[in-house]
């Protein structure tokens, strides 16, 4: 199943040698742009990505590798198959990944705030049958700090696939993570409860115009404490296909 979903990914970006992808997300008041540009010394489809926030080229961003080609690669490697599953109408393929961490670097989650303090460990990728495209993907792993250990969960949901000049793109993910909470907010969810009050009590002295922000990060946060985990929303604006940098 996998190498059937590197082949299916193989062709439709033999064309692509540039593309941007925009969105918004649901914890920040501003647009972001994610530039990719095929590197020639990467692997069979790596792009150099390159953020933009507000139009503007992110200061400290150098150009990170993206080659979900050599994640698949890597990840078949580890894969067994677990069953199937019908995600938002649409039915998937499970492929369990025993030993995520051995593609963290593949994943570019090598050296990630975090991850140095943790271990990425196991996860499942949910694979559309039909389409070959990821619809889900759950990663498993536990962080340590402050002597501290806890078990933490992301999963990651792709909707709206649309395709843009032949680039067949998520245009909605969401994003769960649990099991943060018991890092960031110490045993009792002290730290948290103390965060949101403050954030609560500083609304009136915010600009209105970043009301919505704040508003949405209170919101993880008291999610986060009532055990529902921290939900952030992807949601794309535009694409462009062999156009170049957005600033051209």
């Amino acid at each position: 199943m996998i190498q059937r979903t590197i082949d299916r990914y193989a062709d439709r970006m033999a064309n692509i040698d540039n593309y941007a992808v925009t969105q918004t997300m649901s914890m920040m008041n501003m647009s972001l742009t994610t530039y990719y540009e095929r590197d020639p010394d990467g692997g069979p489809l790596a792009y150099t990505a390159t953020t933009y926030v507000n139009g503007q080229p992110n200061m400290g961003d150098g150009g990170d590798m993206d080659d979900p080609y050599a994640v698949l690669a890597c990840m078949k490697e580890q894969a067994t198959y677990a069953g199937t599953e019908t995600i938002d109408g649409e039915d998937t393929i499970d492929v369990r990944i025993d030993d995520m961490g051995a593609c963290a670097e593949e994943m570019g989650m090598s050296g990630q705030p975090g991850m140095d303090d943790g271990e990425l460990e196991s996860g499942t990728m949910y694979i559309d049958r039909d389409d070959y495209v990821l619809r889900r993907m759950v990663m498993d792993g536990t962080l340590n700090a402050d002597g501290r250990s806890a078990e933490f969960s992301t999963t990651m949901t792709m909707s709206d696939y649309r395709t843009t000049d032949g680039l067949l793109h998520p245009w909605l993910t969401e994003m769960v993570m649990t099991g943060m909470d018991a890092m960031m907010g110490g045993e009792d969810g002290g730290d948290l409860q103390s965060q949101s009050a403050e954030m609560r009590a500083q609304m009136e002295e915010i600009p209105e115009s970043m009301r919505s922000m704040i508003e949405d990060q209170i919101k993880m946060l008291e999610d986060s404490m009532q055990g529902d985990g921290m939900t952030v929303t992807m949601t794309v604006t535009d694409v462009t296909v062999n156009q170049g940098p957005p600033t051209e």
